[in-house]
């Protein structure tokens, strides 16, 4: 008996996990406006849970997510087509109540689309060093090496 309540228990926190998510998307243009980790408290799974199995992972697991997405009206198509639209974004521009879209890629745009992705992928994000080189040179020196 104490099995199916933990069984019962699960399916309820994660409904309400996968609620919350969808909110928190819809009512944050896209992005969350509460913490993942904060969303998982608030749907019942205990700190212990979360920080053990990670709140991310919580919500990409979650069995229910995909039909709580369609219940929403998103459906994979829906959302790659998103993705797909802001990855390839141009900068847009409004000058004079004239709207107008460059050849400019938005770059902020495209790499929101590019963690979008990874976050329904389950993929992780590369981290990219920035390694700088400090050298110190004579006046003599620079003039040589310029020359």
């Amino acid at each position: 008996m104490k099995e199916t309540k933990q069984k019962r228990r699960a399916s309820l926190q994660q409904e309400r996990l996968a609620t919350a998510y969808i909110e928190a998307l819809k009512n944050g243009s896209g992005e969350l406006l509460t913490s993942k980790t904060e969303l998982a408290l608030a749907a019942g799974y205990s700190r212990g849970t979360v920080e053990k199995c990670g709140a991310g992972r919580l919500i990409e697991r979650n069995p229910l997510l995909e039909s709580k997405l369609a219940e929403y009206g998103f459906s994979q198509e829906k959302v790659a087509k998103v993705i797909e639209d802001a990855a390839n974004a141009n900068v847009v521009s409004v000058f004079h109540g004239e709207v107008t879209e460059s050849e400019v890629p938005d770059h902020k745009v495209r790499m929101q689309a590019v963690s979008l992705l990874g976050d329904f992928t389950g993929t992780k994000k590369a981290t990219i060093e920035k390694k700088v080189v400090n050298i110190n040179v004579e006046a003599d020196d620079l003039d040589r090496i310029l020359s």
